[in-house]
């Protein structure tokens, strides 16, 4: 599976699990469910944004 092809088939998962968690009434696996795909990409856009010797890494880090 191709690296842009993953995120349809993670959100038509994802839905079905925060709807189920909702239905159940269950809230701190449906917060769970919401905010680890948030998270994730969160913490990789960082990575890939804030290494040292890049524009904004300098910034951050001088």
């Amino acid at each position: 599976m191709a690296f842009g092809t993953r995120g349809p088939f993670i959100a038509l998962t994802l839905a079905p699990m925060l709807a189920w968690h909702a239905r159940l009434h269950r809230v701190d696996a449906q917060r769970y469910t919401a905010l680890s795909p948030i998270t994730g990409a969160l913490l990789i856009a960082g990575f890939f944004t804030f290494p040292f010797g890049r524009m904004l890494g300098r910034w951050l880090f001088a």
